[in-house]
This record gives C-alpha cells, sequence and structure tokens, in this order.
C-alpha cells in the first residue's frame, strides 16, 4: 500500500466528501436527524471534542476510512479487479528485490487534528481529534492538523462574503457555472470546497459531489515544507536523485499539483507535477557513490551542496506505483549559476514490492567531459541502474566504474591511434548486434534547463 504525501491528499479529499457519508451511514442517530433539520433550513452547531480516526492498513490495503466510504456507495471501484491500467515492463529487472507482501504491519504515529465543517446551514467543529496512521506519512504530514470544509452552494457562497474577493463577480460554485453531467463523472449535486493546513503541509481542493464522487474544477494544489523526512519518504519514491535533498536553497515550500485522470475522485491514475526545485543536498547514500564515480575518487567526504532541478513530472496508479518521468538535475558548490554535475533520473517505484527501485541514473556528455572523454554527442547519457528500495537506492559501484575506464581508455588509445577509432566502432556495432537486452532509449531533456533560462 502506497504510503506517501500522495496518499494524504486522496485522503483529504475523502474526508470531504466521508463527513456526509458517515450521516447518512448512522441512519436515524442525533447527527442525521441533525443534518437533516438544517437541510430544511433550520442552523444547527454541533461540536465533536476527541474524535478519532484510523488511517491504517487493512490487510486488502485500504484504510477503514475508505472501506466505510465503499460500504455506503460513496465511492466505487475504478478499474476491473483492482487492477491498474499501467503496464510495468520494467519488474523483475536486475537486481530487483522482493518486497514486503499487503498486509505487513507498519509502525503507526497519532497525528491531532481539528477542523471546521460548514454544510448547507449546519456547522460541524471537531476539536482536539486524533488520527492514526504509518509512520512515514505522519512525518510528512506534522504533528497538528487544521481543516476547514464548506459543503454545499449556500455554505460556500457565506463564506465568499466574509472573504475580499470581488462581490459582482460570478463564482465557480453557481449552478450556472456547474459542469454538464456525463457517464464518466456523473450528475453534480453540490458543490464543496476544502483547505487543510499542517506543520508541513497547505492543501487546497474544490470541486462537485457527484453521482459517482468528486469531480475537480482544477488540480489539487499542495505546497509542502521540504524536510529531510518528506524527503526520504516523499521525493525520494519520485526520483533516487532526491533522497538527499535536506532542505531549499530558495522558496519556503515545494508546490505540488496533482490531477486525478479526467479530474474525477477516485481515479485509475493521477498526473503529478513539481515546479523546478533549488534544493541544498547532502553528499551521502546513492549521491556520494555517483559523485565519486565520476571523481574518480572511492571516498568523498560528506558536505552539502546546492543542486537545481528541472520540473519533476509523474504518474502515480492505483495500485501505488509511480511512473517518474526524466528529471535533470546540477549539483555543486556554485549550481546557482549553471556549475557543477549534470545528471537526470527516471524510472520506476513500486510499493506492492517493497518500495523497490527499477529506475536509471544518466550522467551527460558535458559531465564526462572532465575525465577526458571530450568527442561524445551532446544528447549522449552513460547510464547507470539504480535498484534497491526508495529509501536505499543502490547501484553496481564496481561495474560501473568498470564500463566508465573502458570508455576512457578506448577515448585514449582514439586520441593517440585514430585509426583505432574506427575498429572500436565496428566491435561495438558487433556487441550490440548481438545482444538481446539492449537498454530502453534515454527519454529526452526538458530544453531548456532552468539554469540556462537564469543565465541568458
Amino acid at each position: 500500500m502506497l504510503l506517501t504525501f500522495f496518499e494524504l491528499v486522496v485522503m483529504l479529499a475523502l474526508i470531504l466528501g466521508g463527513i456526509t457519508a458517515l450521516l447518512n451511514y448512522l441512519g436515524g442517530s442525533t447527527l442525521y436527524l441533525i443534518m437533516r433539520l438544517a437541510c430544511q433550513g433550520h442552523n444547527f452547531e454541533v461540536v465533536i471534542s476527541k474524535p478519532w480516526l484510523d488511517w491504517t492498513g487493512t490487510e486488502e490495503g485500504d484504510s477503514h476510512l475508505v472501506t466505510l466510504l465503499k460500504d455506503v456507495g460513496y465511492i466505487r471501484e475504478v478499474g476491473v479487479n483492482g487492477k491498474s491500467e499501467h503496464v510495468d515492463e520494467n519488474t523483475g529487472g536486475e537486481g530487483s528485490v522482493e518486497g514486503a507482501e499487503n498486509g505487513t504491519p507498519v509502525e503507526t504515529v497519532e497525528v491531532r487534528w481539528s477542523g471546521e465543517v460548514r454544510a448547507f446551514t449546519a456547522r460541524l467543529l471537531l476539536r482536539d481529534g486524533v488520527m492514526q496512521m504509518s509512520k512515514d506519512l505522519g512525518m510528512v504530514m506534522g504533528e497538528n492538523v487544521r481543516f476547514k470544509a464548506l459543503v454545499g452552494l449556500t455554505s460556500l457562497a457565506a463564506d465568499e462574503k466574509t472573504s475580499e474577493s470581488d462581490p459582482g463577480k460570478e463564482q465557480w460554485f453557481e449552478r450556472a457555472k456547474w459542469p454538464a453531467p456525463n457517464e464518466d463523472t456523473g450528475l453534480p449535486k453540490y458543490p464543496l470546497a476544502l483547505a487543510a493546513a499542517s506543520d508541513n503541509l497547505v492543501f487546497e481542493l474544490a470541486g462537485w459531489r457527484t453521482t459517482t464522487g468528486l469531480l475537480l474544477r482544477k488540480p489539487i494544489l499542495a505546497a509542502l515544507q521540504l524536510t529531510p523526512s518528506v524527503a526520504n519518504f516523499a521525493l525520494a519514491k519520485l526520483s533516487p536523485l532526491l533522497q538527499s535533498a535536506v532542505g531549499l536553497e530558495e522558496g519556503d515550500a515545494i508546490t505540488v499539483h496533482m490531477a486525478p485522470a479526467a479530474m474525477h475522485l477516485p481515479a485509475a491514475s493521477y498526473h503529478v507535477s513539481l515546479q523546478p526545485m533549488k534544493l541544498v543536498v547532502a553528499t551521502r547514500g546513492l549521491l556520494q557513490n555517483i559523485i565519486a564515480l565520476l571523481n574518480q575518487r572511492p571516498n568523498v567526504k560528506p558536505t552539502r551542496l546546492e543542486a537545481w532541478t528541472t520540473a519533476l513530472r509523474a504518474d502515480i496508479f492505483k495500485d501505488g506505483l509511480i511512473d517518474s518521468k526524466r528529471l535533470d538535475i546540477i549539483i555543486g558548490p556554485d549550481a546557482r549559476n549553471g556549475k557543477g554535475i549534470r545528471m537526470c533520473c527516471w524510472g520506476r517505484v513500486d510499493p506492492t514490492r517493497g518500495n523497490t527501485v527499477d529506475a536509471t541514473i544518466g550522467v551527460p556528455s558535458s559531465s564526462l567531459a572532465p575525465l577526458g572523454l571530450r568527442d561524445l554527442p551532446e544528447d549522449f547519457v552513460f547510464a547507470i541502474p539504480v535498484r534497491g528500495s526508495s529509501q536505499q537506492p543502490d547501484f553496481d559501484f564496481v561495474r560501473a566504474g568498470k564500463r566508465l575506464g573502458e570508455m576512457v581508455v578506448k577515448q585514449r588509445v582514439t586520441n593517440g591511434l585514430p585509426f583505432m577509432r574506427g575498429i572500436f566502432q565496428q566491435q561495438e556495432q558487433k556487441n550490440k548486434g548481438g545482444r538481446t537486452d539492449a537498454e530502453p532509449p534515454v527519454p529526452p531533456a526538458q530544453r531548456p534547463f532552468p539554469w540556462e533560462k537564469g543565465l541568458a
């Protein structure tokens, strides 16, 4: 089960709809009667102290909240037999490790939460609540969560009057702005909005409750404080190169946009994008070994360096598999001025197999030139397979060093004996012709790079 920041986004969206679903589930209880009276035009305020919410996994991999929402028919399954629509061509690659099976107990923590729900003419105050969730998700989320949910046109209109927006402007939640019904996203029933904030996270969602789930009016927006815990448990699942991030060089938070398929929740897949980031990274683990390889030194002292990335894009599927597109990054003491070692990374993380990594780190020709490899094509990328887990990604240092050493030797030989170049090229073509496991093509880079724009 995927237990990351992205599951948190879906969880917050489901909580909003779950408030009304719980009232229906309680049948003839007092809360249900209050909601009925409120819908008839009566104003009520209800205070609930110390509510408890379990967000730990069941044997099937669902949270208890999601199971409840399915029981009352608030959400429906996506896909056939719970299978996602992606095709994993990289599963079982070299160095792959079988992970923990579904249902394996995970360490949990308690997160404090409080909030306000305005549903039609009723007001529900939740104070001193507790959410129990996995430790990694709790570290991303922070210790305290506060939220405000607005359900129904009346609640949204009343809240809008207290804001500083243009009073004459037609608002998105007015009936004239509602989307047309269709088979996939259902018939709109009422508008809703949710805003949440915690120690590490700010979150916004708005859309319509429909007959099939939640239809968003725009991608979910979140701002995330970058801490080592966030980098280790969230960003590392998007790119192994980001595992060593310890903070932001510029800015207060990472901006994340998340768009479900057809802008509808629940969905079979979600597209996630992060804007280019200026980071502070620690040279440890995988990053330390990559730098040691390129410097041709076995040991590199741990230190902190600047890093500048391109936009990060990834697709997250229903079963939790993350398919990350190519991310380029420049790392060095003066990366903000476009000086440093350039690298790129793309690949997948599979949470159903213990967050197994099947990724590739690429070193472009510009970063190989200091080793004497100066005649390589501009788009050449030295590919290094990365395996292990998202928390402990690794690569075969000896094998990568041997391959790199062979390239350096060939370069030096051909520089002294130009006629050897043709012999090496013929041998390389012969080797390629006999391969059955040819390396996949390198994804194109997102040009121009942010550091190129900054220097223009």
